[in-house]
């Protein structure tokens, strides 16, 4: 069963929508139109919503890219910019 939803991904799974990167946060799909890609792992501040704004207070939210590409095909929101690094 696992290699059939594996393969239902791959044969869905898209990369880049309108000529930008898609890549997955946590769960939902965002589209990055930034000159460098995005890897799994890059910190990006992802734009204010209500959950959001509940959760973190007003202003984007930091979020981490979990997976490259999304299986969702609908509107996409987009990434704000690469959130600053942090030194720990």
């Amino acid at each position: 069963m696992e290699e059939l939803e594996r393969q239902l991904d791959d044969a869905r799974r898209v990369y880049e929508v309108e000529g930008h990167q898609v890549v997955d946060v946590s769960g939902y799909a965002y589209r990055w139109r930034g000159s460098k890609p995005l890897e799994v792992g890059d910190s990006v501040l992802l734009p204010e919503n209500y959950v959001s704004r509940m959760k973190h207070g007003p202003g984007p939210a930091v979020g981490v890219v979990t997976k490259l590409g999304t299986t969702y095909h609908g509107p996409l929101t987009d990434i704000v910019r690469r959130a600053p690094e942090t030194d720990g």
